[in-house]
């Protein structure tokens, strides 16, 4: 289970085997008993207990925007400060069938090399980081919710 500060509108989860994106909160509770979402466009709203975080896979890259460059995914962004962020994953298969990740970060503009980032396995952790490096929000755009 994902805790609640982690997540805000706009990530994408899982819950009963649906990958949806957030689009609200329910007010009861401490945390909110119940996520409001869509998948497939239509409004999936699963108990809060049953939502977990989603790996990557090529699909939800093409979604946030990554572009393939020989199986390294790469997203540039250029915030209002004038850093320049490359986000680097590549993606491999574990044993089990599963994608693998590693992620890295460039800030070119300051001449660092890439920084390993191995906390980051889940998709509203790559939002995170770039939502907090940029002051945007990263979205999908086409997102088909294939897994």
């Amino acid at each position: 289970m994902i805790k609640r500060h982690e997540l805000t509108v706009g990530h994408i989860v899982e819950a009963d085997r649906y990958v949806f994106e957030i689009q609200d909160f329910d007010k009861h509770g401490p945390y909110g008993n119940v996520l409001f979402g869509t998948h497939k466009k239509n409004l999936f709203s699963p108990p809060y207990e049953k939502v977990n975080p989603t790996g990557f896979t090529e699909s939800l890259l093409v979604g946030l925007g990554f572009v393939d460059c020989n199986k390294e995914w790469i997203l540039s962004a250029i915030p209002t400060n004038g850093n320049i962020f490359d986000f680097k994953l590549e993606l491999g298969l574990d044993g089990k069938g599963q994608y693998s990740v590693d992620v890295y970060l460039q800030i070119r503009s300051a001449g660092y090399d890439d920084i390993h980032m191995p906390e980051i396995k889940y998709v509203h952790q790559i939002q995170n980081l770039y939502t907090a490096l940029t002051q945007k929000k990263l979205v999908y755009h086409d997102y088909k919710f294939k897994k």
